[in-house]
């Protein structure tokens, strides 16, 4: 088969669909269609300035690039810009190819409505249409009230629906995902298709565990509810619990955070550090004794999985985190760590103050947990087994 994988974000940045696409290479052609590197710091990557020729193929995957608006400081003009951008460019680019592809494959974190250039394409090459949906639209707009105008949310409500309703096949990340959607869309074939956990180095002997220590990793942006953390960390120092927590990511909060550290005067007690590649993550999470996780609430948001949270369980970290959805339930059925309610700062708290009472011996016990749990539902090469048997058969 012949597979034109449509994504705005692809090799060299750091996403999923970069291992899938070397996945259904293995028995089909595949060619993606994606934007220039600018994320997460909307500048383009410096490399792929120098040399443009040596990111059009991707280990034997040809890559086209669409033009698109740079996200630069994350701005909501800038964002909206950036995803209006692509999305008319792709299709311009998408039909110059003058090729021919049986299937488009559409990977859907946010925005969504980029699924909607993959159907207007799929329409002129007469190509199926299937695609990876990671986040909710409109649910995750009004979540972060982004968007709180109803008549524009069941726009894009409709939408939304246009996009589910002209694809083949839905592949979601979660059962929460697949409730939703499956209420919108009735007699469509939905399947899971969990985010699986990261690589990262093994563990050298002298990243020894840090006591009293949480690590969070991923993206620093509205969704993450980094007030809670804030407010809970103060409440930890007004205690005189000594604790380190150290956040390494990026995304647009990542200045308002970094002055809301300095103005609470919490540095000695929180560290942040800039977006680093997963070659360089193992000394910082193998010597965390606990790691961070946090949604604001909503149902959308709470229907997710961030992907962080398979990392952190394949490497036997216990978990403190903050959910009333899916994480919440992850982390209970693992029995692999603490959780809070989005925007219970004094749970929060109480939650990392008790963590670090336990003894050495209940901290193992909650970490062989979290490998447990993610041995039998993260496991890449058991999701990419699943997922060929679905994709091969539908």
């Amino acid at each position: 088969m012949k597979i034109l994988i449509l994504s705005q974000y692809f090799w060299p940045e750091n996403f999923k669909i970069n291992e899938l696409a070397l996945e259904l290479k293995k028995k089909h052609y595949v060619e993606v269609l994606t934007g220039v590197p600018n994320y997460p710091s909307g500048k383009i990557d410096k490399k792929f300035l120098k040399s443009k020729s040596k990111y059009s193929n991707y280990k034997g995957i040809r890559i086209h690039r669409s033009w698109e608006f740079l996200r630069g400081n994350g701005s909501k003009f800038r964002l909206f810009f950036n995803y209006l951008s692509f999305m008319i460019s792709s299709i311009f680019k998408g039909l110059f190819l003058k090729k021919k592809f049986d299937l488009i494959f559409i990977f859907l974190p946010s925005p969504v409505l980029i699924g909607l250039s993959g159907i207007i394409l799929s329409k002129f090459l007469n190509s199926k249409v299937r695609i990876w949906v990671l986040d909710l639209w409109p649910e995750v707009l009004s979540d972060l009230k982004i968007i709180n105008s109803k008549i524009i949310l069941r726009i894009l409500d409709k939408i939304v629906n246009i996009i589910y309703l002209n694809s083949e096949t839905i592949f979601v990340q979660s059962n929460s995902f697949k409730k939703i959607i499956k209420k919108k869309i009735k007699k469509k074939k939905l399947y899971i298709l969990n985010s699986w956990n990261d690589q990262i180095p093994k563990r050298k002997r002298k990243n020894l565990i840090k006591k009293n220590s949480i690590l969070y990793l991923g993206n620093i942006g509205y969704s993450q509810n980094f007030e809670n953390l804030l407010d809970a960390a103060k409440i930890l120092v007004k205690k005189k619990i000594n604790f380190e927590i150290k956040i390494i990511g990026n995304g647009r909060r990542f200045y308002w955070l970094k002055k809301q550290i300095q103005d609470h005067k919490l540095n000695k007690q929180i560290k942040i550090l800039n977006f680093k590649k997963s070659k360089s993550l193992g000394p910082h999470i193998h010597s965390s004794e606990f790691c961070f996780l946090s949604l604001k609430e909503g149902k959308g948001l709470n229907s997710t999985i961030p992907a962080k949270l398979q990392t952190y369980m394949k490497y036997s970290k216990p978990i403190i985190g903050v959910s009333d959805g899916e994480v919440k339930s992850i982390i209970l059925n693992a029995r692999c760590g603490f959780v809070s309610k989005p925007g219970d700062s004094v749970s929060l708290a109480k939650n990392i103050e008790n963590a670090f009472k336990l003894n050495s011996l209940k901290k193992i016990r909650l970490g062989k947990n979290s490998l447990k749990f993610s041995q039998k539902n993260y496991d890449k090469a058991k999701i990419l087994s699943n997922f060929n048997k679905v994709f091969n058969k539908t």
